[in-house]
């Protein structure tokens, strides 16, 4: 906060002291600031480069640190296996405690040059734009012409910003200024030559530590290697030993994809008891809805909540194993990522050095994988290893392996928790929903339904009300279509006698009369089929009808009743606002209106209704198949027709013509429109097929 008022006081004091809008600058009062600013504009340059020196002469201090502790680390581990290495492992320890305190005081130096540097640079962004802000006044408010022009060509940076060219600035500016003017300026010129020479010297400093760190680090290096050098060969093991280090090892292969596995089922099991939860809370939250529009579903609410409450401590179970697998996984996959190559070299090294051919034999024919890898097995192994194995030299190994078994032991575990606790939970959810169910049926009342039962009676409602149209669209596509073969039928029947009386009287038309009656063959069986088809759809449309009459009754008299009763105000508005039918009713339609009915209609309440759009829905489908049969049928039948008027062009004979044609056009026009718009309907119909 100090800084800040200091830095406003500077500001300050430079407003009073520059020259007012009216007052000239000399040449040499112009040169001087000139001079000042450049050296200003190149300060956070040359600050950046010995902050930049010194933090790369850190990081390498610090390098040399991290280096002489695995120095350690490695001279440890082969004073382990040697007496004669632990002189060494000594030696190596002093010397990276040099290399420690030598970062350690980088560090600090690194600490204070960064400190300089920013108040280096708090000095930069004070003065500096006010120098800048001077030479552009005196750009245009100079003395003379090259006071304005020296003030204009003022854009460069000075190449090189010591403590002296900053004095010498300072100085210019006092001769030129006089020494009574710009006081603070000439006070953070001075100050900031004198931190540019604290920051070169903890840059120094800096650096001679780390050269410091470097020559520790490197004697702590040649201590490691001499204990190194002290060790035993470990690589010379019998054909047992190497055996038992290739159990283990093919162990650790195989770690990866079983804790991958395992992952994968705590994470599914965890993700299922989380869904099992949410929906049994909001089953829980249905029952209690439930018991407070009815108190007869109280019992079953609370029966809901206790369930709810054994499925929440099952999915905390599942969650709480997940939690302690995740850590468990971690640790697993970077000891497998961390070892397994190292062991794969160390069994490559007895492969070429151990003494024993049987022995080399054993690790280089060691590369298969674990299937399925179990804690139990990497016990037992590990056990079997260090029989084999006696002594410090493998303990590392030994206690590797004692921690994976260990943890894999916990994330079977964690996954065995996670299972059992998504079962518990799924068997409490089905209690919860079979409670939630039995709280709706006790709490549902005629007169007082929900907005989800307004809408799903409405539904069904507006099916029944466009039922009927719907069935008459299919009769009358039928219809049609039934008399447009009946006519095909009767068309076909006098073309055939016209070409076989023209083949009477011309032998060699007689093949062509015998082809033109077995195509009327064909005419007439399509056309009984469409008629045997057809008698079918009165059946249908009588059926339909009645139902709908039936179920429409019910309904309307429900929705009538819930314009005044609903349980809530948005129930009796939709109530009131169901009039609508639905324009395309067909199975698909009532079927999902009536599996929505069926999904909000608890229990066997209104069963009757449900049922009986079920009924309607197969029947509507029946006779849209069956008005698709006689489409197909009247179809067929012209096709054949057109077929049979080629054989009697072929003969000579004029086809009989369609009743409506040149024959028959006067007295038929009057339904030309209407047969028309039935042809389209049974092409339509044909389509669907």
């Amino acid at each position: 906060m100090h800084r800040f008022f200091y830095f406003a006081g500077v500001v300050l004091l430079w407003a009073a002291c520059l020259p007012g809008s009216g007052d000239e600058f000399s040449l040499d009062h112009v040169n001087a600031f000139c001079e000042l600013t450049k050296q200003f504009r190149h300060l956070p340059i040359a600050v950046g480069q010995q902050l930049d020196e010194a933090i790369d002469e850190e990081a390498k201090a610090a390098k040399a640190r991290k280096d002489s502790q695995k120095a350690v680390n490695r001279a440890d581990a082969a004073a382990k296996k040697s007496e004669d290495a632990k002189k060494h492992a000594q030696d190596a320890k002093e010397a990276a405690k040099e290399a420690f305190e030598a970062a350690d005081g980088a560090e600090v130096h690194l600490q204070a040059a960064s400190e300089l540097a920013t108040e280096l640079n708090g000095l930069v962004e004070t003065h500096l734009s006010r120098l800048e802000e001077y030479l552009k006044d005196a750009e245009t408010k100079g003395e003379d012409e090259r006071a304005q022009e020296a003030a204009k060509e003022c854009t460069g940076n000075a190449t090189n910003v010591t403590s002296g060219t900053l004095l010498e600035s300072k100085e210019k500016l006092e001769k030129a200024a006089g020494k009574e003017d710009y006081e603070e300026l000439r006070y953070d010129t001075e100050r900031a030559g004198s931190l540019l020479d604290d920051l070169k010297g903890a840059q120094l400093e800096v650096s001679s530590l780390q050269i410091k760190a470097t020559n520790a680090e490197e004697r702590a290096t040649e201590a490691a290697a001499k204990a190194k050098a002290a060790t035993p060969d470990l690589y010379d093991l019998t054909v047992g030993q190497a055996k038992a280090f290739c159990k283990l090892t093919e162990q650790l292969r195989g770690l990866l994809d079983t804790v991958s596995r395992h992952n994968v089922t705590v994470t599914e099991e965890v993700a299922k008891t989380a869904s099992s939860k949410n929906r049994s809370d909001e089953a829980v939250k249905q029952a209690e809805s439930a018991a407070g529009r009815n108190s007869d579903a109280a019992p079953h609410a609370k029966k809901a909540k206790e369930a709810g409450e054994e499925v929440s401590a099952a999915a905390d179970e599942a969650q709480k194993a997940h939690e302690d697998s995740s850590r468990v996984v971690q640790d697993l996959r970077l000891l497998a990522k961390d070892k397994l190559s190292s062991y794969d070299r160390f069994l490559k090294n007895v492969g070429e050095r151990a003494s024993g051919k049987d022995a080399q034999n054993a690790a280089k024919e060691c590369t298969d994988s674990a299937v399925d890898v179990k804690s139990e097995v990497v016990e037992k192994l590990n056990a079997a290893f260090e029989e084999s194995t006696p002594g410090k030299p493998f303990q590392p190994v030994k206690d590797l392996f004692k921690k994976f078994s260990d943890n894999l032991k916990e994330l079977e575990g964690a996954a065995d928790v996670a299972s059992k606790s998504r079962a518990k939970a799924e068997a409490a959810e089905k209690i919860v929903n079979e409670s939630a169910a039995e709280a709706e049926i006790a709490a549902f009342d005629v007169k007082k339904l929900t907005l989800k039962q307004v809408n799903a009676f409405c539904g069904l409602a507006e099916q029944f009300r466009g039922l009927l149209n719907s069935v008459k669209k299919l009769e009358g596509q039928a219809t049609h279509c039934a008399t447009v073969a009946a006519a095909v039928k009767a068309r076909s029947t006098e073309t055939v006698k016209r070409v076989v009386a023209a083949a009477g009287k011309n032998a060699s038309a007689k093949e062509l009369a015998e082809r033109a009656q077995a195509v009327e063959a064909e005419v007439t069986a399509a056309a009984d089929k469409a008629q045997e088809a057809y008698a079918g759809v009165s059946g249908f449309v009588g059926n339909l009808t009645a139902s709908r009459d039936e179920h429409l009754l019910v309904l309307e008299d429900v929705i009538t009743g819930a314009k005044t009763s609903a349980s809530c105000s948005c129930g009796i508005r939709a109530a009131k606002a169901c009039t609508a039918a639905a324009e395309d009713v067909t199975a698909e339609s009532l079927k999902e209106a009536k599996d929505t009915f069926r999904q909000d209609i608890p229990g066997d309440h209104y069963k009757e209704l449900s049922d009986g759009a079920e009924n309607v829905s197969g029947r509507l489908e029946e006779l849209r198949s069956t008005a698709q049969r006689v489409s197909a049928s009247r179809a067929a039948a012209q096709a054949a027709e057109e077929r049979l008027n080629a054989i009697a062009e072929e003969a000579g004979v004029k086809p009989a013509e369609e009743e409506g044609g040149a024959a028959g056009g006067a007295r038929h026009g009057a339904v030309g429109g209407v047969a028309a718009f039935f042809t389209v309907c049974c092409l339509a119909l044909v389509g669907v097929l």
